[in-house]
């Protein structure tokens, strides 16, 4: 089965849905490709053509940086990669797109059966997180060489990558930038539940518990949509105005308003992502939904009175694989923390207070296992918003990245940061 793909942005629980801007007409693409394998513990298995873009002309004396999205990731695509290097970088660095393996249709057309229905397991083997880290170090190896060190630059699922990535091939990584971290490892170890939605709502309304029982015993066939509806809400939300918009749906739920319903359907592009996910595409995506949510499933009760969207979602598109691991067929994806903590590399964790998609508090375990690492808890959401809006974020990248963490010029950027800072006093 051929299927166009729509140009979508994804990400963790997919971020809002916007269709790519076609590249400037005349410019050049600096795209090119290597031959990595099919399955990095088995090569024998043969190679695929995993194509890379740069975003201005290279040079070997500039520092390299590697952006890295994974499975459920869509905003590096061909074409992409110059506006994303004068977006967040500029001309002192290299600046390397990887858009992975959710493009080459030879590894699509080899997860599917005769039949043209997927082959989970084979999928699995093809596009689970130890691949998408090996091609990252094979291409790491084409550029700078077999010890050659790179820079990785990463928000999100993209972020979780990276991390992945370190605990592999840590000791070719120089400095490390990630916003948003998920680890649902640290998730499951520490027992911590980031999907908040249903405390939050309580804390807003004590009224708005009940009647969001009452939407799903009423609206009980819809229930996938309406948990994908209110997943993908606050992404379109600053913190301090989503308990607002939620009460305001739930209230457009509970009174049959759905005129009101259709349109925030139509607003969070739920429809869209529905209808992605009937695709060959998607086979990445729930793949890497799997390995977000299996390791913290015998942590919560999904099912039960306390209503969680967001790790909804993601059991319900992850939920081929999920069938797959309960038959002992595919394992329950692992970390290896230890070799963590003697990596030299200089990493910088940037984490919103406010996140609905990753907890903060997770970050903060994750900037204790390495021994150069740099933290910060903005107060702020998941697409530190506030951050983009004053300038900030781009900034600290750049000055990071050039200069390092430890360097008067980053530390200068951080002071910028301050008023944008979470402390405990900040709580409510």
């Amino acid at each position: 089965m051929k299927v166009i793909l729509k140009i979508l942005i994804f990400s963790l629980f997919f971020l809002p849905v916007t269709v790519l801007a076609q590249t400037t007409e005349g410019s050049e693409i600096l795209g090119d490709s290597i031959n990595v394998p099919i399955d990095h513990d088995v090569p024998e298995k043969g190679t695929f053509t995993l194509y890379y873009e740069f975003g201005a002309e290279y040079n070997s004396e500039k520092p390299t940086v590697f952006l890295i999205a994974d499975g459920q990731q869509f905003h590096i695509r061909r074409g992409r990669v110059k506006k994303l290097q004068e977006g967040w970088f500029d001309d002192r660095f290299n600046v390397v797109g990887i858009p992975g393996r959710i493009i080459p249709q030879k590894l699509l057309d080899m997860a599917l059966n005769a039949d043209n229905s997927v082959n989970w397991e084979k999928a699995y083997q093809i596009f689970n997180s130890r691949q998408w880290c090996g091609d990252i170090d094979e291409l790491r190896k084409h550029i700078l060489g077999e010890e050659g060190k790179v820079m990785l630059f990463g928000g999100s699922g993209g972020a979780y990558l990276i991390h992945e990535y370190l605990a592999r091939y840590g000791k070719h990584a120089s400095r490390v930038f990630t916003e948003a971290a998920a680890n649902p490892f640290l998730d499951a170890e520490l027992g911590i539940i980031w999907d908040r939605f249903w405390d939050e709502i309580g804390d807003y309304d004590p009224k708005l518990q009940k009647k969001m029982h009452e939407i799903l015993k009423k609206y009980v066939d819809e229930r996938p949509e309406i948990i994908m509806t209110f997943s993908r809400q606050h992404y379109y939300f600053k913190a301090n105005k989503i308990q607002q918009a939620r009460a305001e749906l739930i209230d457009s739920l509970y009174n049959g308003n759905m005129e009101f319903y259709e349109r925030a359907k139509k607003d969070f592009k739920v429809n869209e992502v529905a209808s992605v996910m009937e695709t060959e595409q998607a086979i990445p995506i729930r793949i890497r939904m799997y390995e977000i949510i299996r390791p913290i499933l015998e942590r919560v009760d999904l099912f039960g009175d306390t209503v969680y969207p967001g790790l909804e979602m993601a059991y319900n598109l992850a939920l081929p694989l999920i069938m797959l691991n309960r038959e002992d067929k595919i394992p329950v994806p692992s970390m290896n923390f230890s070799s963590l903590k003697n990596l030299s590399c200089d990493i910088f964790i940037l984490a919103g207070r406010w996140d609905e998609a990753v907890d903060y508090r997770t970050q903060i375990e994750l900037a204790k296992k390495y021994k150069n690492s740099t933290l910060f808890i903005a107060n702020d959401d998941h697409l530190f918003k506030s951050l983009k809006e004053a300038g900030l974020l781009k900034e600290i990248i750049r000055t990071f990245f050039y200069y390092g963490s430890n360097s008067i010029e980053t530390q200068k950027s951080l002071k910028k940061f301050d008023p944008y800072k979470w402390e405990r006093k900040n709580k409510k």
